[in-house]
């Protein structure tokens, strides 16, 4: 998550690694890591919480790797960028090919260089450069400097100590400056809100056997920003009180969300309706637009509640032109959280979706927290993404499998805590799937999870290349190993 909610990295550091090294048995840390936590702290300090400013900066020694992908898209995706200045950042192909990837995506992009005379680009000296011999992005630019003299003969300096006044407070003043850029950022690159009526959800009353799933569901949402209603109207509850509240929280909300199995509830008084069949009926009589899930290999016939039987059974037999619900056989909280998200896109954007991105984001069950974190970036991302969650069998929902394959132009699957195998029996499946069915998948791609190693994973495919997405080198999901993916479509 990001401060500035159009752009991935709120801060993109770039520097010289030499700038970084420490003497041999020495334990302290490098000049850069210490300006990175000092400079992170104080923002964060600033913005009053932390881990909402996302800092981008490479902390492995890439000292002969290319300048690839993922750091151009990290750079492109950055609201700020800063440069850590110094002879090995001037000697270096590879900082000066970063600073000028920024300087002119953001000279050229909507946003421009400059927000109210504020530049994007923050120069930070750790040496005492004449300014004539600047690169040509730095000219005109103010300057941060953070170097001292040895003498009067001295004329490069040195980086000023870490432990040292100077190198404190010109990180306080630092930190106040990009806080006040992020600030007008905020401003001219907030997206007016989407129109919805307030709360955009209202979720009906569950069995205690779905209680777990809802509440996960609804902090889910609120992670989106979606405003939710509960329906939290406990039991025991006058029949006339409980029907007035339902029918008030139902007709401020846009959609109507009921999750149900084979427990019926609590009924309300002696008549044996449950409050969760109750709630179901009451918003079908508001005319609202309701999605009830069901489990998948509920048999309704086996459902030991004959009135709840009947209930279920009604639902799936009865429904007519006029009912505005449907009844979807998922009770994953991904499942869910996909159905929701593409009900509340407005008609203009599913608009623009369906003739754009869209992925079918392809996972196991244990790698359901890291689905779920990326389809939240992907729905930011306006990309419309299905989510497809697999148990350990590969032919597990191959019906649903195969009928979203149909839907997409590009696929991606999760290499996380899964065996490899699994990830290549998957792969093989999309590819048949894609060619028998003639489906429009144009791309094929293999996210691999932080901290994950894909050495044993061999891929040949003559007729769709397949992508990799490395993100093993990280410490959690990091969007720009995706961004190059995703912008492709």
């Amino acid at each position: 998550m990001s401060y500035i909610k159009s752009y991935p990295y709120d801060l993109f550091i770039s520097y010289a690694h030499v700038d970084n090294t420490t003497e041999k048995g020495q334990a302290t840390l490098g000049w850069i890591t210490q300006f990175y936590h000092e400079l992170g702290l104080l923002v964060d300090r600033n913005v009053g919480k932390t881990d909402l400013v996302s800092i981008w900066w490479d902390d492995l020694l890439r000292r002969n790797e290319r300048f690839d992908n993922v750091i151009e898209e990290a750079i492109k995706g950055s609201a700020i960028f800063l440069s850590l200045t110094s002879n090995g950042y001037y000697q270096s192909d590879y900082c000066k090919k970063e600073l000028k990837c920024f300087y002119d995506h953001a000279k050229g992009g909507e946003t421009g260089l400059f927000v109210k005379n504020q530049s994007r680009l923050f120069h930070v000296q750790q040496y005492n450069f004449n300014h004539q011999t600047w690169l040509p992005e730095f000219k005109g630019m103010n300057t941060y400097n953070f170097f001292e003299l040895m003498n009067n003969s001295d004329h490069l300096g040195y980086p000023v100590d870490t432990a040292s006044p100077a190198f404190k407070n010109g990180v306080k003043l630092l930190a106040r400056n990009i806080y006040e850029l992020l600030i007008e950022l905020q401003a001219v690159t907030q997206e007016p809100p989407v129109s919805l009526a307030s709360p955009s959800i209202f979720i009906g009353k569950v069995a205690d056997t779905l209680y777990k799933t809802k509440v996960q569901l609804i902090r889910e949402l609120e992670h989106l920003d979606i405003p939710v209603d509960g329906g939290d109207v406990p039991p025991p509850f006058p029949r006339g009180e409980h029907r007035k509240s339902v029918l008030q929280k139902v007709g401020n909300a846009r959609l109507s969300v009921h999750i149900v199995d084979e427990v019926p509830g609590i009924a309300i008084e002696q008549d044996g309706m449950t409050y969760i069949q109750e709630q179901v009926a009451l918003v079908q009589e508001a005319k609202k637009e309701q999605l009830i899930f069901i489990p998948k290999k509920m048999k309704m016939d086996e459902v030991d509640n004959a009135r709840h039987r009947n209930f279920l059974k009604g639902l799936q037999d009865n429904k007519s032109d006029t009912d505005q619900y449907t009844l979807i056989r998922e009770l994953s909280v991904s499942g869910i959280l996909t159905e929701i998200q593409d009900r509340l896109k407005p008609p203009v954007l599913m608009e623009k979706l369906e003739r754009g991105n869209s992925v079918f984001l392809d996972f196991h069950e244990v790698d359901t927290k890291l689905a779920i974190e990326m389809s939240t970036f992907f729905f930011r991302q306006n990309v419309n993404t299905f989510l497809c969650m697999n148990g350990t069998s590969p032919s597990d929902t191959m019906q649903t499998f195969e009928s979203t394959l149909k839907e997409v132009n590009s696929v991606m699957i999760i290499l996380g805590s899964v065996a490899a195998d699994w990830v290549k029996e998957r792969l093989n499946k999309a590819i048949e799937t894609i060619l028998r069915e003639e489906c429009p998948v144009t791309k094929l791609g293999i996210y691999v999870a932080p901290q994950v190693s894909y050495a044993g994973l061999q891929i040949k495919q003559r007729f769709l290349q397949v992508q990799f997405l490395d993100d093993s080198q990280s410490h959690s999901f990091n969007p720009a190993t995706i961004m190059p993916f995703l912008k492709n479509n």
